[in-house]
């Protein structure tokens, strides 16, 4: 009988597995064959049962994903430590600006999914 660990371990490697390949490489075009690559090593080791080379199995891809960590890893724009612009204001009219800015996006954000083409925005 396999203990409960590995069967949280597992799916929890493979999830960090995929989403450190997406740091490295933005474009889903580009990283899908990179997660399949990863399911593919992930589903040759899905038989293996006894516990001692369950460990080393999961202790090994640790090491590698600690190996292939990102040094800078990719942030959405809107998530907590994104970049949303790429500049730091510094008066009153460039906040302005760019709370308009902001708010426009998020306006036409919603407009997307209607028939009209809205080309992007530039200041």
């Amino acid at each position: 009988m396999v203990s409960p660990a590995p069967i949280r371990t597992v799916p929890s490697l493979y999830r960090r597995a995929l989403k450190l390949s997406l740091d490295w490489s933005v474009r889903r075009d580009v990283w899908r064959p990179q997660a399949l690559a990863i399911r593919k090593l992930f589903e040759d080791n899905k038989d293996v049962r006894e516990p001692k080379q369950l460990k080393s199995l999961i202790a090994e891809t640790e090491a590698q994903l600690e190996k292939w960590k990102h040094p800078d890893p990719y942030l959405p724009p809107t998530a907590p430590g994104g970049v949303f612009l790429p500049f730091f204001p510094t008066s009153p009219v460039e906040l302005f600006f760019i709370s308009l800015y902001i708010s426009l996006c998020f306006l036409r954000r919603k407009v997307v999914h209607s028939a009209v083409y809205l080309p992007p925005l530039l200041f």
